[in-house]
């Protein structure tokens, strides 16, 4: 009756188990990927930045010869 009852424990807990581990799999994933989205646009903003700078740039070369 014991083994029984060890038994049906074991399997209510398994689902349990795996429904939390899939859970945080699941939210680790989300995080790795925000954070991947998070520095891909971090580096279109720098490379959106750097393209300004040059174009506004006083030093840059207009074309214009004195």
């Amino acid at each position: 009756m014991l083994a029984l009852f060890a038994v049906r424990q074991l399997v209510n807990f398994w689902p349990l188990s795996l429904k939390k581990l899939y859970r945080q799999i699941n939210f680790n994933k989300f995080k790795a990927m925000s954070a991947k989205q998070e520095l891909n646009i971090k580096k279109t903003i720098a490379a959106i930045g750097q393209r300004n700078h040059r174009l506004n740039s006083p030093l840059r070369d207009t074309g214009a010869r004195e």
